[in-house]
């Protein structure tokens, strides 16, 4: 097992530059870029967003100023300082950003991003979202399975897998767990190169990375980008954001594009950069790292020694200096803006610029069909396989999620049988007595309900815990939502909220001595399920449109409360205000609580006895029976009385039924509600899935 950020060598393979893209795939020509060598050009992107600014104000933003350039194949690094636009290039590229506000074109091999570009490029975020409960080659497989097509054979993929996991250098870690906060894994270099393995399973001819070294020390990160340097000298154009590299990164780079606050102040060849900015005005100390320089001129607190010369080069003005003794102010927003806006006026006008804007022109020329109209992208499928079997390599990976998350698993199914000898012991065995026997099933049953209502909270890390990861795939188009919702429904449902309350249910119902019939126990057992269900529905609805877990608790605790509230126990749902006596007829606790007592006082008969001398038990007589059949019988304390009342009466006086003829349809109006709350809730839940933000 790997230590965090251990560094583990890269292979090289002596196999031509294009046997990695290739390797025998028999992947339609449809469904893929324009061969090996992809050129992507981008002709004058702007991108405007609002910002909020108060609570029903917003001012309007621009991201990227007139922005074009190429991409070609080799390492692409896009460098700026926080907030210069640089992952917002990155996403429009990649076919990834919001397109309100956005305008300009962006091209591959002359013609628009097909439809599926999304799925046939590969995206590697900023932050590594493999599921840590599966091993390295068994994320690898998940991914080969959703997005090779189903004509591709096994053996291939294997093949395909083990060329990856060699290239990697991650054939030693292959079977060991990603890792997560339960579970230790694989180290943060390793990490990340299986990441990069997700998106590399498809032979992609465009690779973007979000800020690949972010989080890892200065060894691993070299070592990523070596990789993805070779990576590049196949064939591949490889394009990433990147803060501020050091020197033996920096020199892996085949172009450079720096920006500032959305204005393009460099574009080409990475060596001419220096002698670019030495033209304007800027020149490096040596020993400094030209990455750092860079990021000096565009923060405007370069320590460039600026030409004392002013003649017809004048150099672009240096907003502050930065020396051992001075002190350091800070720039303006509006003096940053202005030396953005130089700095991209110096470049459009220079001769790199010039070369480049020559070969869009030709690019957009190319585009253009013989009449003048452009060139279509190809319409291909979003999806390389289709819903069955999406749905079967999903469900057999959340079952594996769940069987190795041993809090989520065993933990359960533990946490249940506790609770259920507990409930059997604090009522172990409740007699037939009108008064303590009736008393005990009633709070029974009602902690029955208020325990699988609350039990069900940690269903809201269903969703919430996994929402980067699903957005991620989702738009990589591994799968459609129907299979990820369906997938996880089944997952969550069958382990955790169907074996663990039949062991509950077991253990309770006749430790605690309910109605010894079978047909009772499992129309008992039927309303812990229906209830399980319904209240994972709320949940999974919630954990579905919150983002954070904290927020979704609090939303999911008041609506128990509520329900818990207006279950028929602790509030007359008669004397609540009539605009909130509505909260009944949604309430989970009441319907389960309803039909809980129906299935266990109906048809029964409880007997009291005592003397007529206690002026307690007389009440009770009155209290409990309209009309009670009492016997009298004579001893030496005085006259002992017994009466019988039946189960009916008793769900008149706590449930509010108008009499006590209460019918099969009174029992079963509380699954049909349970159902129809279960099933609309999880339509909810799949809107809020499908309306999950997706873009940048």
């Amino acid at each position: 097992m790997s230590k965090q950020n251990d560094v583990v060598p890269m292979h090289v393979r002596n196999d031509s530059p294009d046997n990695l893209s290739n390797i025998s795939l028999d992947i339609e020509s449809s469904e893929k870029l324009k061969g090996p060598n992809a050129v992507m050009s981008f002709h004058n992107i702007n991108y405007n967003v609002n910002v909020k600014s108060g609570c029903c104000k917003s001012n309007p933003k621009q991201v990227l100023n007139n922005v074009s350039g190429v991409m070609k194949p080799g390492l692409n690094a896009i460098m700026g300082p926080t907030g210069s636009g640089k992952s917002s290039l990155l996403d429009i590229l990649a076919g990834r950003k919001d397109p309100n506000g956005l305008s300009g074109l962006v091209l591959v091999d002359g013609r628009p991003l097909p439809s599926n570009f999304k799925r046939i490029s590969g995206y590697v975020v900023q932050h590594d979202i493999v599921l840590g409960t599966l091993t390295v080659r068994e994320n690898l497989w998940f991914s080969a399975n959703l997005r090779l097509p189903r004509s591709i054979s096994h053996n291939v993929k294997s093949k395909r897998i083990d060329e990856v996991l060699f290239d990697l250098g991650l054939t030693g870690c292959a079977d060991t767990k990603i890792g997560n906060e339960m579970i230790r894994g694989v180290s943060g270099g390793e990490k990340k190169r299986a990441s990069i393995g997700m998106e590399l399973i498809t032979s992609p001819s465009v690779l973007f990375l979000d800020e690949p070294t972010t989080g890892l020390d200065a060894s691993t990160a070299n070592a990523v980008m070596v990789l993805l340097k070779r990576l590049a000298n196949r064939g591949r154009t490889i394009i990433l954001s990147i803060h501020q590299p050091r020197y033996s990164i920096f020199r892996l780079f085949d172009s450079l594009t720096l920006l500032s606050l959305g204005h393009l102040v460099y574009h080409g060849p990475y060596d001419k950069a220096l002698p670019y900015f030495e033209s304007i005005g800027y020149q490096c100390e040596e020993h400094n790292n030209p990455a750092d320089f860079f990021l000096d001129v565009i923060n405007g607190d370069s320590t460039a020694l600026a030409r004392a010369n002013h003649g017809s080069n004048a150099v672009v003005p240096v907003l502050k200096t930065t020396t051992a003794s001075s002190e350091v102010d800070e720039i303006t927003e509006a003096q940053a803006t202005s030396l953005a806006e130089q700095l991209a006026e110096k470049f459009s006008s220079c001769d790199i610029q010039s070369s480049t804007e020559t070969e869009l022109a030709t690019i957009l020329k190319q585009s253009q069909g013989n009449d003048g109209t452009k060139i279509s992208g190809h319409d291909t499928k979003t999806y390389a396989t289709p819903f069955w079997y999406q749905f079967g390599i999903l469900a057999r990976r959340a079952f594996k999620n769940v069987i190795r998350n041993p809090f989520a698993s065993i933990g359960n199914l533990v946490l249940n049988l506790i609770v259920g000898v507990v409930f059997g012991l604090l009522y172990y065995q409740v007699d037939n007595s009108a008064t303590t026997g009736t008393q005990n099933r009633f709070g029974v049953l009602f902690f029955i309900a208020t325990n699988l209502l609350f039990s069900s909270i940690s269903a809201i890390e269903v969703f919430v815990k996994e929402k980067d990861i699903f957005i991620h795939e989702y738009v990589s188009g591994y799968y459609k939502v129907i299979s990820y919702f369906l997938s996880k429904l089944v997952a969550d449902l069958i382990p955790m909220r169907t074996i663990a309350p039949i062991i509950f249910c077991s253990v309770t119902y006749w430790m605690v001595g309910l109605k010894a019939e079978p047909a009772s126990f499992f129309i008992f057992v039927l309303f812990v399920l229906l209830t399980g269900y319904a209240a994972v529905s709320i949940a999974l609805f919630y954990s579905a449109t919150f983002s954070t877990f904290a927020v979704a608790s609090i939303f999911i605790s008041l609506t128990f409360v509520f329900s818990i509230l207006f279950a028929g126990l602790l509030l007359n749902v008669e004397s609540v205000l009539p605009w909130l006596a509505w909260i009944e007829y949604i309430s989970v606790a009441q319907y389960a609580y309803s039909g809980l007592c129906v299935n266990e006082f109906r048809f029964q008969t409880f007997q009291q006895c005592g003397s007529l001398n206690d002026t307690a038990f007389t009440s009770s007589i009155l209290q409990f029976a309209s009309a009670p059949d009492l016997n009298l019988t004579n001893n030496a304390d005085g006259v002992t009385a017994c009466y019988q009342i039946s189960g009916e009466e008793f769900l008149v006086q706590r449930l509010g039924y108008p009499d006590t003829n209460i019918t099969d349809w009174d029992l079963w109006l509380n699954v049909v509600a349970l159902g129809c709350i279960t099933l609309g809730m999880f339509t909810l839940t799949y809107i809020q899935l499908v309306r999950t933000k997706v873009y940048t």
